[in-house]
C-alpha cells in the first residue's frame, strides 16, 4: 500500500514539474540583469572550470552510465516482472523527475531569455528579395577571397590548415576576438570536447549538441572539416546561455568572422552562406542560379562534400530524432522548431545593416 501511495505522489510530482516548467518558459523574461541570467553565468563558468581540463567528455560518459543502468534496470524489470515492476516505474519517474528538474535548473530557462536582436538593438523585418540578394552576393564576395587565400586555387576546396584540436582552440579564442566589440560575449574557461558518440550523432544528423548536466561543448568530430568551427562556435553560444538555435547560430557566425583566422573567418562565412543560398532558392530561383555561378567551384566542393556526408549518414532513424528535436524546440518556446536554424540569416540581414559587412 506505501508502495502504491509513493507511486502516485511521484508521478503526480513529475506532472507538476512538468507544469511549472512550462508556465515559467511562458512568462519568464529572463536578460542581463536577472537573477536566474547571474545564477546560470556563474554556475556555468564552474562547470566549464571542473571538467573543461579533461581531455574526454565527461557528460558522454555520463549518458553511458545512464544508459548502462536503464538495460540494467530493464532486464532486471524483465526477469521479475510481477515482483518489481512498481519499484522499477518509481525509480524510472524519479529519474526522469531530477533530471528533468536537473536540465532546466542548469540551463533550460534560457529558452526564456529576452531575444538577442533586442538586446543588439537589430531591426528584425520579414525577408525579401532584394535582402537576401544582396547578402548572398556580400557573402559569396567574402567566401571567395578566403577561399583563395587558403587554398591557393579557386578549383580547390579548402582544407584544414591545422588539427582538428586546434581547431576547436581557435574557435574558442574567436569569441575573445568578437568581445573585443562585445563585452557580453566573452569567453572564459574553455570545455570543448569531441563527442564520443560521433558515429551515432552522424547517423541522427546532429553535428553537435550542448551537454547541461556538465556544460560541455560537444562537437561530432566525424563531420566535414571547413565546418568544424561554426559548429564549436554554436555550441559555445549554448554555453554562454543562448538557448535559441538561430541565436546560437547567428553568434557562431559574429565569432568566425570575427577571428584573425582565415580558417575559423572562412567557416563562418561558409555556413552563413549556404543558410542565405537555402533562403533565396524558395523566393527567387533565377536570381539564386545566377549568383551560384559567380561561387568557386571550391566553395562548391566544400558544400557537396558536406552534403555527401548526411546523406550518407541518412537512414530512417535520422527523420525520427528529427521530428523529437522538432518537437522538443517547439516546446521550448521556438515555434519554427528546426526550421529555426534558418533564423540566422535574418538576424545577419538586420546586424549588417547596422554593421556593414567591409569589403574584402
Amino acid at each position: 500500500m506505501k508502495k502504491i501511495r509513493l507511486f502516485w505522489l511521484l508521478l503526480a510530482l513529475f506532472i507538476t514539474q512538468i507544469i511549472v516548467v512550462k508556465y515559467l518558459l511562458t512568462y519568464l523574461n529572463i536578460n542581463n540583469t536577472s537573477s536566474y541570467h547571474y545564477f546560470y553565468t556563474s554556475f556555468s563558468k564552474f562547470q566549464r572550470q571542473l571538467f573543461g581540463w579533461t581531455t574526454f567528455s565527461v557528460g558522454d560518459l555520463f549518458y553511458t552510465l545512464l544508459i548502462v543502468f536503464f538495460i540494467y534496470i530493464f532486464f532486471k524489470w524483465v526477469k521479475n516482472i510481477k515482483k518489481n515492476s512498481l519499484l522499477t516505474a518509481m525509480l524510472i519517474i524519479g529519474i526522469i523527475t531530477v533530471m528533468q528538474f536537473c536540465f532546466y535548473l542548469f540551463w533550460g530557462f534560457n529558452y526564456s531569455r529576452a531575444p538577442l536582436a533586442k538586446f543588439l538593438k537589430l531591426d528584425l523585418k520579414t525577408l525579401n528579395a532584394n535582402d537576401l540578394i544582396l547578402l548572398n552576393t556580400q557573402l559569396i564576395a567574402k567566401a571567395n577571397f578566403l577561399q583563395s587565400k587558403l587554398a591557393k586555387a579557386d578549383s580547390l576546396k579548402v582544407s584544414a590548415p591545422y588539427n582538428r584540436q586546434q581547431m576547436l582552440y581557435q574557435s574558442a579564442i574567436s569569441y575573445n576576438q568578437l568581445a573585443q566589440q562585445w563585452p557580453e560575449f566573452s569567453y572564459k574557461n574553455q570545455s570543448i570536447k569531441w563527442s564520443l558518440y560521433s558515429v551515432p550523432l552522424s547517423y541522427m544528423g546532429y553535428s553537435g549538441y550542448y551537454n547541461p548536466f556538465s556544460g560541455e561543448a560537444q562537437v561530432n568530430s566525424q563531420i566535414v572539416a571547413p565546418f568544424i568551427p561554426f559548429t564549436a562556435c554554436h555550441e559555445m553560444a549554448h554555453q554562454l546561455g543562448f538557448a535559441a538555435e538561430q541565436e546560437a547560430n547567428f553568434l557562431s557566425y559574429l565569432a568566425c568572422i570575427n577571428s584573425q583566422d582565415d580558417f575559423i573567418k572562412y567557416s563562418g562565412y561558409l555556413v552563413a552562406l549556404s543558410y542565405s543560398l537555402s533562403n533565396l532558392s524558395f523566393v527567387d530561383r533565377i536570381e539564386f542560379k545566377k549568383l551560384v555561378k559567380t561561387i568557386h567551384p571550391g566553395i562548391l566542393k566544400n558544400m557537396q562534400e558536406n552534403d555527401a556526408f548526411w546523406s550518407a549518414h541518412q537512414n530512417p532513424s535520422t527523420k525520427v530524432f528529427a521530428a523529437f528535436y522538432d518537437h522538443f524546440l517547439k516546446a521550448n518556446k521556438q515555434t519554427d522548431g528546426i526550421k529555426s536554424y534558418y533564423g540566422i540569416v535574418k538576424l545577419i540581414i538586420a546586424y549588417h545593416q547596422t554593421y556593414p559587412l567591409k569589403k574584402s
